[in-house]
C-alpha cells in the first residue's frame, strides 16, 4: 500500500483516510470524505454531501485529485453537455481537509443548495479501502475507475 506523506510548515502531511463535518442531517449540512493514495502525485476520493433538513437534499462524486504542492490539490471535470463545471481545491493540514470551489465552479451533478465547500475533520486515518455510496453499493478503491462515475451517456 502506497502511503503518501509530505513536509508543508514542518509537519507530515499523511492524506489517507475519512474526513466528516456535522453530526446529523436533522441538524444541518453534513459531508464525508474518503481520500484514498493513487500514486505519488494523485488521490482517489469519494465525495456525499447531504443539504440537511428540511429537504435533505444530497449528492455525491467520485474523482482523482492532484497534489500540485504539498497539502494542495486540485480535482476538475468539465462535460459542458451535461452542464457539469466541478472543479475543487483542497488544502489538507495535519488533521483537517478544506474544500473549496475555483471560481465558483461548483456544479457537479448535486441536489438543489448542495455545494462541495466545506471544513472536514479527519475522524480515521486509516487508508479507506472502499467506500459505501449513497445508493448503498460498496465500491473498492482499488477497483476503481474513476472516470466511469462521470460516463452517463
Amino acid at each position: 500500500m502506497l502511503l503518501i506523506a509530505r513536509a508543508v510548515y514542518g509537519q507530515e502531511i499523511e492524506y489517507e483516510g475519512v474526513y466528516s463535518y456535522g453530526t446529523t442531517a436533522e441538524n444541518g449540512r453534513i459531508g464525508v470524505v474518503y481520500v484514498y493514495p493513487n500514486s505519488e502525485n494523485t488521490l482517489l476520493f469519494y465525495l456525499e454531501l447531504n443539504r440537511g433538513a428540511p429537504s435533505y437534499n444530497s449528492g455525491a462524486i467520485v474523482g482523482q485529485m492532484n497534489i500540485y504542492s504539498p497539502g494542495k490539490a486540485n480535482f476538475a471535470m468539465v462535460k459542458e453537455n451535461d452542464r457539469i463545471d466541478c472543479r475543487m481545491n483542497f488544502l489538507f493540514t495535519k488533521d483537517s481537509l478544506y474544500i473549496r470551489t475555483n471560481n465558483n465552479a461548483d456544479n457537479c451533478g448535486y441536489g438543489h443548495a448542495v455545494y462541495s465547500e466545506g471544513d472536514f475533520k479527519r475522524i480515521k486515518k486509516k487508508v479507506p479501502d472502499f467506500f459505501i455510496d449513497i445508493s448503498g453499493e460498496e465500491t473498492w478503491f482499488k477497483d476503481l475507475n474513476w472516470e466511469d462515475w462521470w460516463d452517463w451517456e
